[in-house]
């Protein structure tokens, strides 16, 4: 996704070098030795002191799963989350 969100910008998705960790990058960027592409989500999870996000325009939506053994039946915790799921990701539309 964010290869494609780059080419949308016209942006060449090919990166100088890469780190494994999103705490990394944002270290990196911290100390003013780049930027990077991360969720949004990471600014509320990490020290962005000194940093700034700038949202970016994406030609399309993440789609997400949930992972459950199978074929079982649901617990009734189980069943109530997907229902609490669900209902949230209706509202969100």
């Amino acid at each position: 996704m964010a290869d494609a969100a780059l080419r949308h910008l016209d942006v060449d998705p090919s990166p100088a070098w890469e780190v494994a960790h999103m705490s990394s990058a944002v270290a990196l960027v911290r100390e003013g030795l780049g930027f990077s592409l991360l969720p949004a989500s990471c600014a509320s999870v990490f020290n962005i002191e000194r940093c700034h996000v700038v949202p970016i325009k994406q030609p399309a939506r993440r789609s997400i799963g949930l992972l459950e053994t199978g074929p079982v039946s649901r617990s009734p915790s189980m069943s109530a989350f997907m229902a609490f799921l669900h209902e949230r990701l209706l509202a969100s539309r």
